[in-house]
């Protein structure tokens, strides 16, 4: 009989893709057939918005099961789910239940699930998914996914230091999911009709997501983004198009960062015409 995993996300919409990425991969290695998500709005936005949206929504469903074993929550409607599995650790507790709390009903979670909790936080090689691959359940429920799979060595994925390098056990992996995971044709004409409404050649930018501390009023740069300095960041994102041979988009990066981020009380870089900002007022979405 075949086994699923689903996928529960925590924190912004960033947190909770990249978590199922790192869910496909673990779907992979314990051979389970992955089911598609749903994504919770930011806690900043959630009253502006829906209570959550589905894969569907937002990414181009056709493409994503043509690439990965994958079904609807309504496909497996009949299996009784009898545990949830948490992968983070007890300490944040209180941000897990609101996640899981908000997507229970989707799911069909019964009120009298048991919660357990997952030893091993942290998958570096592949025989850190022996843990997961003894759990018998026919569907494996996963809560929390999110920097588990390591990706960089030093165990912070995305990290800057060109000193640091890339764990090779799941960066193919990685790559094959990235591949299949594109957005649909209404997103798609979203983004490409504002962008033109104000100018924008979306065929010629590079646009970076400052993904700052929600909360980083009079915060330093580096206290709001993860000990980094400012001066790194703009560097590594200049020396990733030169890698690539688009060096030419250097002087054509574009910033996408949270409000509060204007109130960062040292930045020296990203509020100057190195790199250029889109007023969101001017977007219908």
């Amino acid at each position: 009989m075949p086994k699923y995993l689903i996928h529960m996300g925590i924190c912004g919409f960033g947190n909770q893709l990249l978590g199922f990425k790192e869910a496909c991969i673990i779907a992979k290695h314990t051979n389970r057939t992955i089911v598609e998500p749903i994504f919770i709005p930011h806690g900043t936005i959630r009253n502006k918005c829906e209570d959550y949206y589905k894969f569907s929504d937002i990414f181009d469903i056709d493409c994503f099961y043509s690439m990965m074993k994958c079904v609807n929550i309504q496909e497996i409607s009949h299996i009784r789910i009898n545990n949830v599995y948490n992968i983070r650790s007890i300490s944040e507790k209180n941000l897990t239940d609101s996640y899981y709390n908000s997507q229970k009903n989707y799911y069909n979670i019964p009120s009298n699930v048991k919660f357990n909790q997952i030893d091993k936080k942290y998958i570096k090689s592949y025989d850190d998914f022996d843990e997961l691959k003894n759990i018998d359940d026919d569907v494996l429920v996963l809560l929390g996914t999110f920097n588990n799979i390591i990706l960089s060595n030093c165990y912070k994925n995305g990290c800057l230091n060109e000193k640091c390098t890339l764990n090779k056990c799941f960066i193919e992996d990685y790559n094959n999911i990235v591949q299949c995971i594109n957005f649909n044709t209404n997103i798609d004409n979203i983004a490409n009709n504002n962008l033109k409404y104000i100018n924008i050649d979306i065929n010629n930018l590079c646009v970076f997501h400052m993904r700052v501390l929600d909360l980083c009023k009079n915060k330093s740069f580096e206290y709001s983004y993860n000990n980094y300095n400012e001066k790194a960041v703009y560097n590594s994102i200049c020396s990733y198009l030169k890698q690539i041979g688009k060096e030419n988009l250097i002087e054509n990066i574009f910033l996408i960062a949270p409000p509060q981020y204007k109130t960062i009380n040292n930045v020296q870089i990203f509020n100057t015409d190195l790199v250029r900002r889109i007023d969101d007022n001017k977007f219908t979405h």
